[in-house]
């Protein structure tokens, strides 16, 4: 493909990834301040590694466009590379976390509270992006990852790095939390279905007590894991398996097809995250309705009696807020 056709696909891209993902974390600043929700801050820290995402891409974008004018030096060109391997790990990783805190409130319910303090909310998030700069600076850091061939100034990350060495890497960070990702979703339907199955049974029995609290709250649960799985699963999967077939097979020539294509549908797992918060989630939505509301009012003053009308009909009552929980 094009350098200038790349260049101009990662610029769209990056304007896209870091306007939504701006407008969720904004979003979700508010939610916080307003609730407190410990697994917001974990929807908060994918907003920001996807923010990072975009800032990265959009240096590779520049340096695209700038591909006959200058050279990068090599150590520069690892840096930036770096600048968007981490923050995509650190995405994945935060994704992984989603999983999990969904996945603990569903299991231990009466333990969750006393397991997701605040302690343990900076550890993962530490933990996590102390991980994610290894995992993207390891080539800077270890030389024997580096591509050794003469290196002529344009900036490309398998003209940087060995194909091969590097690929494993990122494969043997990829495929544990693809598994336990899948595991998170299996338990978590496999406790959804119980629970469906006892409101049956007391249906059936002919109490008008039960309770359909949990089955909601873990089938909310249950949507939201299947979503991340699927869009994480559509986006990343492609690239990861072409580069298994890449690192297994020496006469196969797949390099340009892994960096020009499939790694731009990895990348675009960052787009799709906001816009599943910003879709699947009411609270995240209604937050982002009430955001557009008020930056409408302060741009067309005159207007300023509609939303509050509209505010009014459509602020969900106490009621129907725990009947939606």
């Amino acid at each position: 493909m094009n350098p200038n056709i790349i260049a101009w696909i990662l610029t769209i891209s990056s304007v896209l990834i870091i306007g939504t993902n701006l407008l969720i974390a904004a979003a979700l600043l508010l939610l916080i301040q307003k609730k407190g929700s410990m697994s917001w801050y974990f929807v908060l820290n994918l907003a920001v590694a996807d923010i990072l995402v975009g800032i990265g891409i959009t240096g590779i974008a520049t340096e695209l466009f700038n591909a006959h004018a200058s050279m990068t030096h090599k150590t520069g060109c690892l840096l930036r590379m770096a600048c968007v391997t981490s923050p995509c790990a650190a995405s994945i990783l935060t994704m992984f976390l989603i999983a999990f805190d969904r996945y603990l409130a569903i299991k231990l319910p009466l333990r969750y509270i006393n397991i997701m303090t605040t302690r343990t909310l900076a550890a993962c998030l530490s933990g996590l992006w102390l991980f994610s700069f290894l995992v993207g600076f390891l080539p800077v850091m270890v030389k024997d990852l580096q591509n050794e061939q003469h290196y002529d100034g344009f900036c490309a990350l398998f003209l940087v790095v060995r194909p091969k060495d590097t690929i494993i890497v990122f494969c043997v960070a990829f495929f544990p939390v693809f598994l336990v990702f899948i595991f998170f979703y299996c338990d978590i339907l496999k406790i959804a279905y119980s629970h469906e199955r006892q409101i049956r049974e007391a249906q059936h029995a002919g109490s008008h007590r039960a309770q359909t609290g949990h089955y909601t709250r873990d089938m909310k649960a249950l949507r939201t894991v299947a979503i991340l799985v699927g869009c994480f699963t559509i986006s990343w999967t492609p690239f990861f398996m072409t580069s298994v077939v890449q690192a297994f097979c020496e006469g196969c020539h797949l390099y340009q097809v892994i960096e020009n294509y499939l790694w731009l549908l990895g990348l675009s797992n960052s787009l799709l995250n906001p816009l599943v918060y910003a879709y699947w989630q009411l609270e995240v939505r209604e937050q982002v309705g009430i955001m557009f509301a008020q930056m409408r009012v302060r741009i067309f003053p005159a207007s300023a009696t509609i939303p509050i009308v509209f505010s009014v009909a459509h602020i969900p009552t106490e009621n129907n807020q725990r009947e939606g929980k």
